[in-house]
């Protein structure tokens, strides 16, 4: 008989089942512990098989993820943005473009981008294409466009000043920068210090409500040429990768997908080198974590330059379901959530102490019944998710008169599964949401250089105040540092430096063979710094 289910869902399925009775989630390996090391940890249902490295054995790249779900689910809803209305000065409902139409742009926009570099004499199997933008569809479609011709990209953060994108655009050694109309003039400016960029892609019009003479292609193009730079619009090159109709070029699990700067602890950003095989193993492990669906729809807010981002929209686009882009100002974060109602977020303690600090003012210390019955609520179900047999925190009668109305108060009247990362999670905050919104809301540690992913809670965990256990690609263990007085037999638990090895693991770091010998040791347990 066949099954409904993709590949990805049948197996994540089976990875997030919770353990049998008295067997932990995270399970030691009998002869690994050496002096000074305690023993290796996995997941319990890979014990002392082979770490996952794929949720399906058709899908080994980033540009496989996609692909497989725009052939199984074209007419899908894949990438949404509003658009701003100039008469009544407000934010639109959320526009949408299929799986069918993204597979179509994105297959384009790789050729195109691939043309201009042969212009320019850059060829190769592989080189960097920059971005630099807020979230945005445009982001979305040139990675997926760059994955199609086995090209990578580098990210730059938003908020980067002149000096770090300088840094990075010269240390990738990039040739072309993809970016929003605000930053094309910067990378004029900056032009004369760096030397390998030669083309400025702009996601914006260039060419829309001006008169003409005086358009912004008319401005910016003869600036951009003095000094050695040429400009298109995204729509320019698309047309152009279409009108040359060659076809893809598809990237390999060891080829790179992206090189991802994170600020170290001294110095300049370190570029860490992931391959399609890290991104698979990552995604593989979130899904195993939390299946997602073709119906699910992600809030897409968290800088796509930070790991943790992409790996989310990673994760959306294998299974086919819809990502929504904030319209770019975070203060008005909840308007989008009240227009899109999505029923998926990955956020930091930042924006969940936000919420629970917005919620606890208006319900539980209110003044009056609306108070009195919020607190009476909460007290009822902190019981239920505390009591030691069969906790949830679900209620028949209370979800539906008061968690249904403070969850639709922010736009999470359909969300049914949120994760935090990047710092931890105050452990009541983290139970009062949990009571809030009536819906899974797990904690999980990563790295840029694990892809985001190393451990996390499962859906079945209702405890807090810790990271879960590891994922399914990914295995542990701890180094006693007895210059910090931390040891492996320290009680009532162990401590130690971290140390991972896995499927999603970093590669090395860019340009820095010293700094990458220092965390990355061919393949063995190495620290998490």
């Amino acid at each position: 008989m066949f099954s409904s289910k993709s590949p990805v869902e049948v197996n994540g399925l089976a990875y997030a089942q919770p353990p049998p009775k008295g067997t932990p989630e995270s399970v030691a390996l009998p002869g690994t512990e050496k002096p000074g090391r305690s023993r290796v940890y996995r997941h319990w249902k890979v014990g002392s098989g082979e770490l996952v490295k794929t949720l399906d054995p058709k899908v080994l790249t980033g540009h496989d993820m996609f692909e497989s779900s725009a052939n199984r689910y074209p007419k899908n809803h894949c990438l949404g943005s509003r658009a701003w209305d100039p008469v009544t000065k407000t934010w639109g409902a959320y526009r949408w473009v299929d799986y069918q139409t993204v597979k179509q742009r994105r297959a384009a926009l790789g050729v195109g981008l691939v043309e201009l570099h042969n212009r320019v004499g850059v060829q190769g199997k592989q080189y960097g294409v920059g971005l630099w933008c807020q979230n945005r569809p445009e982001w979305q479609l040139t990675d997926l466009a760059c994955m199609s011709q086995s090209l990578y990209t580098v990210s730059l953060y938003e908020t980067l000043g002149p000096d770090a994108t300088k840094y990075i655009i010269n240390n990738a050694e990039l040739t072309c920068v993809v970016t929003s109309l605000p930053h094309v003039a910067t990378l004029i400016e900056l032009k004369k210090e760096l030397p390998s960029l030669q083309l400025v892609v702009c996601m914006d019009p260039l060419d829309a409500g001006e008169p003409e003479g005086h358009t912004k292609r008319d401005i910016l193009v003869p600036l951009a040429a003095a000094v050695g730079l040429q400009i298109y619009s995204l729509s320019e090159v698309e047309e152009l990768g279409a009108s040359l109709n060659r076809p893809y070029n598809p990237p390999t699990p060891n080829d790179i997908i992206t090189i991802n700067y994170t600020s170290g602890t001294t110095g300049n950003p370190k570029g860490v080198v992931l391959t399609h095989g890290n991104a698979v193993a990552g995604a593989s492990s979130g899904l195993s974590t939390c299946m997602h669906y073709p119906t699910d729809v992600l809030i897409s807010y968290l800088p796509l330059a930070h790991i943790f981002g992409r790996l989310m929209e990673h994760m959306m686009l294998w299974v086919g379901g819809s990502i929504g882009y904030f319209h770019g100002n975070i203060l008005e974060l909840v308007d989008d959530l009240k227009t899109l109602k999505p029923t998926m977020m990955a956020s930091v303690p930042r924006l969940y102490n936000r919420f629970g600090g917005a919620i606890r003012a208006s319900s539980v210390e209110a003044p009056g019944f609306k108070g009195t019955l919020s607190r009476h609520i909460v007290n009822a179900k902190t019981a239920n998710i505390e009591r030691s047999d069969n906790p949830t925190n679900k209620h028949m009668l209370y979800d539906r008169i008061w968690s249904k109305k403070v969850s639709a108060a922010i736009g999470f009247d359909r969300m049914r599964s949120m994760v935090s990362g990047s710092a931890p999670l105050d452990k009541s905050l983290h139970q009062f949401l949990r009571i809030a919104f009536a819906c899974d809301i797990m904690q999980g540690y990563g790295l840029t250089e694990s892809y985001a992913t190393s451990l996390c809670q499962s859906s079945n965990d209702l405890t807090a105040g810790h990271c879960g256990s590891l994922h399914a690609s990914s295995e542990a263990c701890l180094l006693s540092l007895p210059d910090m007085e931390y040891s492996i037999d320290d009680k009532p638990y162990p401590r130690g430096e971290l140390l991972l090895r896995g499927e999603s693991l970093v590669q090395g770091i860019l340009q820095e063979p010293r700094r990458d010998r220092q965390g990355h040791d061919g393949g063995r347990l190495v620290p998490h710094r």
